[in-house]
């Protein structure tokens, strides 16, 4: 644990928080709706694929002794259509068998020579353009043999896997179970839309984008609560949240106001403070908690500035919640990228700033960067990190960045 005097480094809050993120349990997820999960168990190929000799082509199977163009002509005995064939079907020399794309093809075939490249006449045809061996033909296996292993264990699902798997016969896989998230949002001020605002009242900001981040990340259990700004309303919607949810995410209510009780009321749940204020800049008053009571396993307590929200959340809490659902790998994907206009910052924090990758390729950084500034997200690409103990840095400085994502 660090002392609550401390300042953690960013490095050192994202390398204690994936330590304490372990996968939760397997389970069976039907192939069809497996998209957004992480695999349990590396997917091996039962079958060769393609799974047969198979035309590219619509055209016309030919013989290994019938590949020129000679003029000669090739009497057409036969035709196959993709699907249910005599797999004992032999092509002889001299004659052709029409086969559909995707179509099995009869033994003996040496080519397949596309229609267009035909003359076709009645029941015959002739060959306008030489062909070479094994012209378009899907080779059985050309692509992998059975016993591949094709998808490895903590691969994310896409829609490419999910074609991949079920072009195996997969019917279901081994999945990490996505976690249900509880959201809880602090602050006397804070009003939902639709309401009407009084004087000095505000509508929430951090639910609904902290609801669409996770959804972007395939998490759709999702719940919202707020709490006013007392110690004895937090304690009891946060002891709803730690008892029904796997991973607890507030907003607001962590600094060192006299109208911040978050800690307090935590604490008063016997949650474990891990560390508590990170030398980032915007996000420094961010909370990280260890459940020692309940179904959750972990707080995390983001600050109310709603682009101190998502920017926390999307470095900080986003790697843990991979991890959690089974992600192998969470490491950052850094970029060394110029600077498009010199920044000045103060010394002392790292410092996330949104950026736009222009078409020279350099971030070009946002004007609306402050910690309340929502709109400086909008249409961004990259989170510049710009180092601590940076202050003047000149147009062109390379500078790591990481993509401005949720996934």
């Amino acid at each position: 644990m660090v002392t609550a005097s401390e300042l953690v480094s960013y490095a050192d809050a994202r390398a204690i928080i994936v330590s304490e993120a372990k996968p939760l349990e397997i389970q069976a997820i039907p192939v069809g709706v497996a998209a957004g999960y992480f695999l349990a168990e590396t997917f091996v190929a039962a079958a060769d694929n393609p799974r047969f000799d198979n035309s590219q082509v619509d055209g016309y199977a030919l013989h290994s002794s019938d590949l020129a163009a000679d003029e000669r002509q090739l009497r057409i005995v036969g035709e196959i259509a993709a699907g249910p064939f005599a797999s004992d079907q032999r092509l002889e020399r001299g004659t052709t068998i029409a086969v559909m794309t995707g179509a099995p093809l009869p033994i003996n075939t040496s080519a397949v020579v596309m229609h267009e490249e035909t003359r076709v006449l009645a029941g015959a045809i002739v060959l306008e353009v030489p062909q070479r061996t094994g012209a378009n033909i899907r080779r059985r296996g050309e692509e992998y043999c059975a016993g591949t292993s094709l998808v490895m264990a903590g691969s994310h699902v896409d829609a490419a896997c999910v074609a991949t798997l079920a072009s195996q016969g997969t019917s279901r896989i081994s999945a990490f179970k996505k976690p249900k998230i509880a959201i809880v949002t602090t602050g006397d001020e804070v009003q939902v839309v639709d309401t009407n605002l009084n004087a000095g009242e505000i509508y929430d900001a951090n639910g609904p984008g902290l609801v669409s981040a996770l959804l972007q990340l395939g998490i759709e259990d999702v719940t919202v609560a707020h709490a006013r700004d007392t110690v004895e309303a937090c304690r009891r919607v946060l002891s709803d949240a730690i008892e029904d949810a796997d991973v607890v995410i507030t907003s607001g209510g962590v600094s060192v106001g006299k109208f911040d009780p978050v800690r307090a009321a935590l604490d008063e749940l016997q949650v474990k403070e891990i560390f508590w204020r990170v030398a980032i800049k915007p996000g420094k008053p961010f909370f990280f908690g260890r459940c020692d009571t309940g179904r959750a396993r972990h707080v995390f307590g983001l600050p109310g500035n709603p682009l101190a929200t998502l920017v926390t959340f999307r470095t900080l809490v986003v790697p843990y919640l991979a991890r959690i659902m089974g992600a192998e790998d969470v490491s950052e994907r850094v970029s060394l990228l110029p600077l498009a206009r010199g920044v000045r910052k103060a010394v002392g924090r790292l410092e996330f700033v949104p950026c736009l990758l222009d078409s020279n390729g350099e971030l070009e950084t946002t004007e609306r960067r402050g910690s309340h500034m929502l709109s400086g997200l909008i249409g961004v690409d990259r989170l510049a990190l710009l180092p601590a103990e940076a202050q003047d840095l000149p147009q062109g400085t390379r500078v790591s960045s990481i993509p401005w994502s949720f996934r």
